[in-house]
């Protein structure tokens, strides 16, 4: 279900709240209100608002768990995403877990429909560079409401709580600026799996995929604003990998997966020193 541009309550999310609501997720407790997960956890909560429950919506749309809300209860439960997460990085502090959580909050079908929509669409419309006003008024336009961009904001910038090490956004001035994610190769089965899973989602029953389609219909690599020569690169890492095979006598490029996304999920840390 897509949320509500508001679900977040104006804050950002908290990726030490993240970290004790996927511990919790793995716990196979019963259904809990949030007092009783705040209680838990020590993630501040209060009558009718608090953190729990932004941050509990947040995780879930970074696909690190996933919830159920029955009568005022939430239930939490894990998922094979979360699962290699919790066991490989339990207190999300590595670089690869704060790409992996960015990228699902911001691909093209992320239910965080604010995220996906600037990663998207604005940044085809108004480049890498804008200006404040800009983005207030075309993502205004797009969701024919007076948005709140401070989560946004806050989310990347000046606030080590949250994604601000990943130095995505920039502020100068009344301006904006978006920094392209440097491809890592350690990084090489995440990207393999961000690949395949947009794959599956979008256009589950081909094998072959011209290059056009991986940007225009995968979306691939827009929430790492990257542009056609860090996507030609991550896929001639996946090709020496085999994950791929790229068909270079055609015209489009065309991509042949030889793998799916499951078979790439545990092996996202596998490259890291």
């Amino acid at each position: 279900m897509i949320r509500s541009l508001n679900f977040h309550q104006s804050f950002a999310p908290e990726r030490d709240a993240l970290a004790q609501l996927l511990s919790l997720s793995q716990e196979n407790c019963p259904p809990l209100t949030k007092e009783e997960i705040s209680k838990i956890t020590t993630i501040s909560t209060g009558e009718s608002s608090g953190k729990v429950v932004p941050n509990l919506l947040y995780a879930e749309m970074m696909g690190i768990l996933d919830v159920k809300v029955c009568e005022g209860r939430y239930q939490l439960y894990p998922n094979p995403l979360g699962t290699v997460i919790k066991n490989e990085d339990p207190f999300l502090i590595e670089s690869i877990t704060k790409w992996i959580c960015h990228y699902n909050l911001a691909f093209k079908n992320s239910k965080t429909v604010l995220w996906s929509y600037i990663f998207n669409e604005v940044i085809k419309q108004l480049g890498t560079s804008f200006s404040k006003e800009s983005l207030q008024k075309v993502v205004n336009k797009n969701f024919e409401a007076q948005v709140n961009l401070t989560p946004f904001r806050s989310c990347y910038l000046n606030n080590d709580r949250s994604f601000t090490a990943l130095e995505l956004l920039k502020e100068e001035d009344n301006n904006y600026r978006m920094i392209p994610h440097n491809v890592e190769p350690s990084y090489m089965y995440l990207y393999a799996y961000q690949l395949l899973n947009s794959w599956e989602i979008f256009l589950e029953d081909r094998t072959e995929i011209t290059f056009n389609e991986i940007k225009e219909k995968l979306y691939f690599g827009d929430p790492y604003v990257w542009g056609d020569r860090e996507i030609h690169h991550v896929l001639e890492l996946l090709h020496d990998e085999k994950i791929i095979i790229l068909n270079r006598q055609l015209n489009p490029l065309t991509i042949v997966r030889h793998e799916n996304s499951k078979d790439i999920l545990n092996k996202l840390y596998s490259l890291l020193i």
